[in-house]
C-alpha cells in the first residue's frame, strides 16, 4: 500500500456463545451473534455506514477523507500507531475523536456481527419462502408487503 499523506513526516511507528438452556431457534441464534460494537461517545452509527474517516497527523494537520481499508492498510504497513487521532468525516463529528485502536476494535466487532448475520437473514428469508409455498400449496392466500399498495 502506498504509504498515507504526511506519512513522511511522522516516519513509520511500530504497530503493535451460545447459551446453556435451550431456546428457540430465533433466540439461540441472537444470543451466539457477537455484540455490536460499542461506539465512542457521541459518533452516530451512520458512521460505520458511511466509512468516511480523517485522521490527525503528528503535526496536528487533519489528513482525509478516506475509507477504512486505507487507514488500516497503512496501519498494518507500519505508518500509523494505534494512538492515532481517528474521526468520522460525517457533518458535525469534527470534535469526536477517537484512537484508531478503538475504531480497529468498532470496525472487527461490527464485521463479525454482519457476518454472523447474514447466514441468519439467509435462513429466515428461506424459512419464509417456505412457508409461503405450503400456504399457496394448501390454498391460502400469500399476502406480502408489495401486495399492500398505498391507500
Amino acid at each position: 500500500a502506498a504509504p498515507p499523506p504526511a506519512a513522511a513526516a511522522a516516519g513509520p511507528d511500530a504497530a503493535a456463545a451460545a447459551a446453556a438452556a435451550p431456546q428457540p431457534a430465533a433466540a439461540a441464534a441472537a444470543a451466539a451473534l457477537p455484540p455490536l460494537p460499542n461506539l465512542p461517545a457521541g459518533m452516530p452509527p451512520a458512521a460505520l455506514d458511511a466509512d468516511q474517516w480523517v485522521y490527525r497527523d503528528p503535526r496536528g494537520m487533519e489528513q482525509g477523507v478516506f475509507k477504512k481499508t486505507d487507514i488500516l492498510d497503512w496501519y498494518e504497513c507500519g505508518y500509523f500507531s494505534l494512538d492515532l487521532p481517528l474521526r468520522s468525516a460525517l457533518p458535525g463529528q469534527e470534535s469526536i475523536w477517537t484512537s484508531l485502536d478503538c475504531m480497529v476494535r468498532v470496525w472487527a466487532l461490527s464485521e463479525a456481527h454482519k457476518a454472523a448475520l447474514e447466514p441468519q437473514q439467509q435462513g429466515l428469508a428461506a424459512a419464509a419462502a417456505a412457508e409461503a409455498a405450503a400456504a399457496a400449496a394448501a390454498g391460502g392466500s400469500v399476502v406480502g408487503l408489495s401486495d399492500l399498495g398505498s391507500a
